[in-house]
């Protein structure tokens, strides 16, 4: 056999490699601004992944009682997965507005009453004997707490 054939050259042109590295740059610049945009939902994004994949035995049983009816059974788990969800946190929040309500009415009252503070307190390092003194002064005298530390709190609630 004879080898006399000059061999097959499969290289680009210079043009061909300088578009190819252009592309595959822009291509990386798009898919790094991609995960930008998804970085704050991706755990969102990986959570409801895991809880599909975990209620899908639940979706394929439950479409099988409801006769194949595989859209009413998606409809049934995310009724009954809203109300274990929202049922807590539903919960937590008219318990939370019941305590603030509690709270304004028995200051308004003068009622509220804070226990005095522990001698440990004064031992905390740097701020030990400063929060003892106001827990102190708090639990003896609350308007008096409020109105030394009025003026302190007022740019906090002017800057929103």
């Amino acid at each position: 056999m004879k080898h006399d054939d000059p061999p097959l050259k499969l290289s680009a042109s210079n043009d061909e490699l300088l578009l190819l590295a252009i592309r595959i740059v822009c291509l990386g610049f798009l898919g790094y601004w991609s995960l930008l945009l998804i970085r704050p939902f991706l755990t969102i994004i990986v959570w409801s992944i895991i809880i599909a994949v975990a209620l899908y035995p639940i979706f394929d049983w439950l479409s099988g009682k409801l006769h194949g009816h595989r859209v009413s059974a998606a409809v049934v788990i995310t009724v009954v997965s809203l109300l274990v969800m929202l049922g807590p946190a539903t919960w937590l929040a008219l318990s939370l507005a019941e305590t603030v309500r509690t709270l304004i009415a028995r200051l308004g009252d003068g009622t509220l009453t804070l226990p005095p503070p522990s001698e440990a307190v004064k031992a905390w390092p740097l701020i030990g004997e400063k929060i003892y003194e106001s827990w102190l002064l708090a639990s003896t005298n609350l308007r008096a707490l409020v109105l030394e530390a009025a003026p302190h709190l007022k740019p906090l609630g002017s800057t929103c």
